[in-house]
Formats: structure tokens, C-alpha cells, sequence
């Protein structure tokens, strides 16, 4: 038998927290989390607005997200956006959590 050593911090046993239905956050690549940061920064200093993008038709970002995956297929998979210079998966992986977001929060428009 394994025994664990049980641990309370306020009240709660460590080994017994209620948490294994929960989303894994630590399963998600750190690189792809940066990299969705770095393109919201450059949209951000951009379009000098960190919200407006809740407002476009998911649509728009699916387009997005397939010419920046198209230009991956066509000129690699380390290919940079021209126009930001930031990596193109990067500006992929934002647009499709922009979708998500979208159509979760807010319905398919």
C-alpha cells in the first residue's frame, strides 16, 4: 500500500483537492501561450483597443487563421507574418481562440 502524506493549508487536504475534472492548464505548450500573447500585444499596439476583437464575426477569424496556415503550408512551418514579422502559427492559433471565445461566450454570429 502507498501511503500519502496528507498535507492541510487552510482546512484543505492537498491529496484530497477536487480538482481532476478540471481543465489540465499545464498540458498547453508554454511556446503556443507566448506566442498567442505576443500577436494580442502587436494587435493591441495596433488597433490601440484590447477588446475589439470580441466584436468581429467569427468568420473573419476563421478566414485569418486559414491564409496564415495556407502561407505555412506554402513557405514552411517557421514562416513569419509579413506584416508583423511574428510567426504565422502564432497568428493562427489567435485567430482560432478568437473563434473559440466567440462562439462560446457569445454564440455562432
Amino acid at each position: 500500500m502507498n501511503e500519502q502524506m496528507k498535507i492541510t493549508v487552510n482546512g484543505i487536504t492537498i491529496n484530497d483537492k477536487q480538482d481532476r475534472e478540471k481543465p489540465q492548464i499545464h498540458l498547453v505548450p508554454p511556446s503556443a501561450i507566448k506566442g498567442m500573447a505576443n500577436v494580442l500585444k502587436y494587435g493591441n499596439d495596433k488597433y490601440e483597443n484590447d477588446d475589439g476583437w470580441k466584436y468581429i464575426e467569427p468568420i473573419r477569424y476563421l478566414d485569418a487563421a486559414f491564409r496564415h496556415m495556407l502561407h505555412m503550408v506554402e513557405s514552411g512551418l517557421d514562416v513569419l507574418d509579413e506584416e508583423s514579422g511574428l510567426p504565422a502559427v502564432d497568428h493562427a492559433l489567435c485567430s482560432l481562440a478568437f473563434v473559440k471565445h466567440i462562439i462560446t461566450n457569445q454564440g455562432d454570429k
